[in-house]
C-alpha cells in the first residue's frame, strides 16, 4: 500500500492545497493510498480539527501573526515497496522565485506556476527581458544589515530536473481542509454543469491599473508588483490591467453575448467602482457556465489565474493572450485558444485589431469534450495520482 503523509501544510495559505488535498482524499477513500498528516499541533487545530468556521479564522489569523513571512510550500512524502520519496508543492505566484532550501532537500519539486523553460537566461517577463531565478528568502546588505531584495537562487538551474509543473485549482473550495467541507464545496462547483451556455464570452477582471511603481528603489524585489512596475518601466512597459481594461471595453462593444466586466474602472481619470458587477465566489463558476469562452490577459507575473480551472470544470474553454507558463500535461485543442501578446508588453504594441478579429471568430466549443478532458487530467484525483505517481518515481535526492 502506497503511504501519502503531509509533514507540513501552512496555514496561512491552505487554500492554494485545497485542491490535492482532496484528491489525495478521494484516493485513501477508494483504497488506493493511506493518508496522514504529521504537522505541527497549531496547524492541525486550524486545519483539520476545528469544525466551526469563525472559531477555524480565529485560530489561523492568530498564527498568522506570529510567522515572519507568509509559507508557501505543502511537504510530504510518499512511501510503497519500501521506497521513500520527497515532495514539496510550491504556491508561490511568481513564476521566477523558489524555495531553494526545499529544493535542494526534496526529491520532487511541484511549482504551481511553472515556467515554460528552465535555463540560465532566467524567466521572461517581456520579449527579451529576463528576469533571474530568486530565493524565497531575502537577501542582506553586510554593511547595515537591512534586508534589501531576494537571494539569487542559483540551484534552480542545476536542479531543474526536479521541478515539475504543477496546475492551479479554484481560488477556495472552503474555509477548512477536513474532507466533508472539501467534498461540499466540491460539488458546488460540479452543479456548474447543469447550467445551459447561452453567451459567447465573458470577460471577469478586478482593476483598471496596477499600483504606483516604487520611487527610489535602489534594489528591486521582482515579486513586489510595485517594484516590478518601476522595474519595467525602462523597457516601455504597461501593467497587464491596463490591457484588461482595454480588452473589457472592446468586448461589450461586440453585442449580445458579450459580457465585459470591470470592478474597478478609470473614466476621465477618476475610480469608479461597478459593486452590482461582482459574482460572489460560491456562484462564480455558474456565471462563468453561461459562456462559451471565458478571457485571460495573464498579470501577476504572468501567473495562470484560477480562471482556467473554474471555467473548465462546466466545460467553458479560455481564451487567452500568450501564455508564459505550463501545467502538468499540455492544454488539448478545443480547451484553450491563444490570441496576441500581451502581458507586460507596452498597451501600443499590443496588435488590438488581431485581437478583435480573434474573439469575433472564435471556434465552436464542445463542452462535453472540455469536461472529459477535465476529468481525464485536472479533476482532484487525477492531479493527486500525479504527484503521487511522480514523486514515487523521481530519484533520491542523495543518489544524484
Amino acid at each position: 500500500m502506497t503511504t501519502v503523509t503531509i509533514t507540513e501544510l501552512p496555514v496561512d495559505t491552505f487554500t492554494h492545497f485545497q485542491w490535492l488535498l482532496l484528491g489525495l482524499y478521494e484516493l485513501e477513500r477508494a483504497g488506493e493510498i493511506q493518508l496522514r498528516f504529521h504537522i505541527n499541533a497549531i496547524d492541525r487545530l486550524s486545519l483539520l480539527t476545528i469544525k466551526y468556521k469563525k472559531l477555524a479564522g480565529l485560530s489561523r489569523r492568530l498564527q498568522s501573526k506570529s510567522l515572519k513571512q507568509p509559507r508557501y510550500n505543502l511537504v510530504g512524502e510518499v512511501e510503497a515497496g519500501g521506497k521513500k520519496r520527497t515532495f514539496t508543492v510550491d504556491s508561490k505566484d511568481s513564476p521566477f522565485i523558489f524555495s531553494e532550501t526545499l529544493l535542494e532537500q526534496c526529491d520532487a519539486y511541484f511549482k504551481i506556476q511553472c515556467p515554460k523553460q528552465i535555463d540560465e537566461h532566467g524567466f521572461p517577463i517581456m520579449p527579451g527581458v529576463y528576469l533571474p531565478w530568486m530565493d524565497i528568502n531575502f537577501g542582506v546588505n553586510e554593511g547595515d544589515n537591512a534586508i534589501f531584495a531576494r537571494k539569487i537562487a542559483r540551484q534552480v538551474v542545476p536542479l531543474r530536473d526536479k521541478i515539475h509543473p504543477a496546475m492551479v485549482g479554484p481560488r477556495r473550495l472552503t474555509w477548512t481542509c477536513r474532507y466533508e467541507f472539501l467534498k461540499r464545496g466540491y460539488d458546488n462547483y460540479l452543479l456548474s454543469r447543469q447550467v445551459r451556455k447561452d453567451k459567447t464570452l465573458t470577460a471577469y477582471f478586478g482593476d483598471a491599473q496596477g499600483g504606483e511603481p516604487s520611487q527610489d528603489v535602489t534594489s528591486y524585489d521582482m515579486d513586489w508588483e510595485w517594484d516590478l512596475i518601476a522595474y519595467l518601466s525602462r523597457f516601455n512597459s504597461n501593467h497587464p490591467n491596463e490591457k484588461r481594461a482595454q480588452a473589457v471595453r472592446l468586448i461589450n462593444t461586440l453585442g449580445d453575448g458579450y459580457d465585459g466586466r470591470l470592478i474597478n474602472d478609470i473614466v476621465d481619470g477618476k475610480p469608479v467602482n461597478h459593486s452590482e458587477w461582482v459574482v460572489p465566489l460560491p456562484d462564480f463558476c455558474n456565471f462563468v457556465a453561461r459562456h462559451r469562452y471565458n478571457l485571460n490577459i495573464s498579470g501577476f507575473r504572468l501567473s495562470i489565474p484560477n480562471r482556467f480551472i473554474e471555467s473548465f470544470i462546466s466545460g467553458t474553454a479560455i481564451i487567452t493572450d500568450k501564455l508564459a507558463l505550463k501545467w502538468y500535461a499540455p492544454f488539448e485543442d478545443g480547451e484553450v485558444v491563444e490570441t496576441v501578446e500581451m502581458g507586460y508588453l507596452g498597451n501600443a504594441d499590443v496588435d488590438w485589431n488581431k485581437f478583435r478579429n480573434d474573439l469575433q471568430q472564435l471556434p465552436p466549443t464542445d463542452p462535453e469534450r472540455i469536461i472529459s478532458a477535465y476529468e481525464r487530467k485536472w479533476s482532484p484525483t487525477a492531479f493527486a495520482r500525479y504527484v503521487v505517481r511522480t514523486t514515487l518515481n523521481s530519484p533520491s535526492s542523495t543518489e544524484r
